[in-house]
């Protein structure tokens, strides 16, 4: 996720959804993972609302399939 502030710094943020990492190990290992190492984009302020509403923070990291992309789909 790319975040622009006020002044017009920015930032990408980025956080690993394992538990351990050897999880993520395992996951860098797959077919999905080479054809999308960068993830799917999220609304945060979604993300807030759904665990403020009690949704599971397990439901709420339930990876989304985004299909293949690279770094030309990421928006900044």
């Amino acid at each position: 996720m790319y975040y622009r502030d006020p002044d017009g710094g920015g930032v990408e943020v980025q956080v690993d959804n394992f538990d351990t990492a050897e999880e993520a190990k395992a996951y860098m290992r797959t077919e999905a993972f080479a054809a999308n190492p960068l993830g799917a984009d999220f609304d945060p302020e979604e993300l807030v609302r759904r665990l403020e509403a009690g949704e599971s923070e397990q439901d709420i990291k339930r990876m989304v399939d985004a299909g293949p992309r690279d770094a030309f789909s990421v928006l900044p």
